[in-house]
This record gives C-alpha cells, sequence and structure tokens, in this order.
C-alpha cells in the first residue's frame, strides 16, 4: 500500500514536468501618433506620417480651393476652419477629403457655391451648411453616401448638382427647398481653378434664375 502511494506520488510529479510553462500575455500598447504643427500661407496644419490635417485658415479670399497636398502628402481634413466666415463666396473641395464636418460652413452667409470632387469623400455631417442662405449651387458626387437630414438647415432654393439614382438625389427629394439636376458629367480633380471657376459662376447665375422662375 505505501510503495501505491510512492508510486502515485512519483508519476504526478511526473505530469508535472511535462506541461509547458504558462505564456506570459502581453497587451500591446497602440500609442497614438502626434501630429507636428506647421503653418504655410495660407494655413495652419498638423501633420501626420500619412496625411496632413488642416487646422485654421489664414486668408479672407472669397473663393478657395482647398489645397490637395502640403509636403507631398495628401490633406484629408479641414474640419471648421471656415465656419462663419464672412468673405467665402466659393468653394472648390478636391477629391482626397474624406467628410465636410458638423457645421463646417455653419453660418457662411455668403457662401454661394460649393463643388465636390469625386474621390474619396463619403459623408456631409450634420449642419455642415447650417444658415449658408445665399447658397445655390452644390456639385456633389455619387462618392457621397452618407448626408445629415440637417446638412443643408436653412438653405433655400438650393440646386444641387448629381448623378442620377445617387444619395444625393434620393436626399434633395425629401425637401421641398431643394432641387436636384442631373449632371451630365463628373467634375474632376483635372480642371483647372480658373476653369472650374468659370463654370460654377455660370451654373450658379443659371440656377439662380430658374430657382426664381419656380417660385
Amino acid at each position: 500500500m505505501i510503495l501505491l502511494l510512492a508510486l502515485t506520488v512519483v508519476l504526478s510529479f511526473a505530469s508535472c514536468a511535462d506541461d509547458p510553462a504558462p505564456v506570459e500575455q502581453t497587451t500591446e500598447q497602440v500609442t497614438e501618433e502626434t501630429p507636428v504643427p506647421g503653418e504655410n500661407d495660407n494655413y495652419k496644419y498638423d501633420e501626420y506620417s500619412d496625411h496632413v490635417v488642416l487646422t485654421e485658415y489664414k486668408g479672407n479670399a472669397s473663393t478657395v480651393w482647398l489645397p490637395t497636398t502640403i509636403n507631398g502628402k495628401p490633406v484629408t481634413s479641414f474640419g471648421t476652419i471656415f465656419r462663419a466666415s464672412l468673405t467665402l463666396s466659393a468653394v472648390y473641395i478636391t477629391a482626397n477629403y474624406t467628410q465636410i464636418e458638423e457645421e463646417a460652413f455653419a453660418e457662411c452667409y455668403k457662401l454661394s457655391s460649393v463643388t465636390i470632387y469625386k474621390g474619396d469623400m463619403t459623408e456631409i455631417c450634420s449642419n455642415a451648411f447650417y444658415g449658408c442662405q445665399n447658397l445655390k449651387y452644390a456639385d456633389i458626387p455619387a462618392n457621397v453616401t452618407d448626408i445629415a437630414q440637417d446638412a443643408f438647415k436653412y438653405c433655400t432654393d438650393l440646386v444641387i448638382y448629381g448623378e442620377a439614382g445617387s444619395a444625393i438625389e434620393s436626399f434633395v427629394s425629401g425637401f421641398s427647398s431643394l432641387y436636384f439636376r442631373e449632371k451630365a458629367e463628373t467634375t474632376t480633380a483635372e480642371q483647372t481653378t480658373e476653369t472650374v471657376t468659370v463654370q460654377s459662376t455660370e451654373k450658379a447665375e443659371s440656377v439662380a434664375e430658374t430657382s426664381a422662375t419656380e417660385q
């Protein structure tokens, strides 16, 4: 009996010795990248390893063409740097921007024309154009699929150009103060600033006349 008990204890220790040592699990810590602040003639910005975010607009131009790149990196966001601008009347948003953020152009009372290029943008956030009562022309591509219900709050007689069957056409159909016009061609970034400015001005004037006739 004593011999059997001793044998059991020996076998038990042998079994434990064969078990692998427990592996210590470590949690990898993900640290957020710290941007490098920068500045040029028109903007202040935060520069990351693979993109740039605009943080302030220093100018007072009536027509603004948002930069595509800074220091060779794509500019992807501009936040609310134009909110309540007293001078902005026309803005051109190039293909690399991903969204128009909440209240980005709120209370820009002189803003009359917005052109968004076909590209990475998918969303127009809440109150993006809140109170832009003079906004009469907008060119919005089909890649914009998520539009907040109040994105164009208090915008009246606004004509939005876009592709038939797109999310923006569906969005406009829910408002009596907005109008949709099918656009034959999608605006591309290859167009020059001067050409787009002329085209947009001519369309804005035509839209204003059309809106006045419809009233």
